[in-house]
């Protein structure tokens, strides 16, 4: 069997789980995968932009065959898992990749919600926030928030509404 052909688009991204997307409005996030255009030979890692679970026709009828994955895998463990499948894939082109990528999982910490990452410390006490805070002060201190926990290896989602509703609570006071 001839080799095949395959080209890697890596993943470029300033975010440590770049692949994480929930919609608001949506309880879970968009499915996230790698996907081989067996047209092309392209292979590829997303998230879906369609919400309730449909797919393109060309998804649907095979010509890309998309595999899925954690939207928790960092852009770095998205990359080695790509050049993963890849090898196989060059090897051999209808190769079953969904077991390799359903099984790789992150060596982050993860994702959360912010007042699960926080549990345990007063963000007020923390970061300054306080009844008087501008919208500009909490996005000042969400950022620092958000820089703290990529640093630990994690990202924190709903960040902005929760200060606005620590500065509201603290108003009622």
């Amino acid at each position: 069997m001839a080799a095949t052909t395959i080209t890697i688009t890596p993943v470029e991204s300033n975010e440590l789980h770049p692949l994480w997307r929930q919609y608001d409005g949506q309880s879970t996030t968009q499915p996230a995968f790698i996907e081989h255009d067996t047209r092309n030979g392209s292979l590829i890692a997303d998230y879906s932009g369609e919400v309730g679970g449909g797919v393109p026709e060309d998804v649907w009828n095979g010509k890309r065959r998309r595999y899925s994955i954690s939207p928790q895998l960092t852009c770095a463990e998205i990359n080695v898992l790509l050049d993963d499948v890849a090898a196989v894939l060059r090897e051999d082109a209808d190769a079953d990749i969904e077991e390799l990528c359903v099984d790789r999982t992150t060596h982050s910490m993860g994702v959360y919600e912010v007042g699960d990452w926080m549990e345990g410390i007063d963000p007020c006490d923390e970061y300054g926030i306080t009844a008087d805070s501008t919208d500009d002060d909490l996005e000042t201190i969400g950022a620092a928030m958000v820089d703290y926990a990529a640093g630990d290896g994690c990202t924190i989602t709903g960040v902005s509404d929760y200060c606005k509703q620590l500065r509201d609570e603290l108003k009622e006071v």
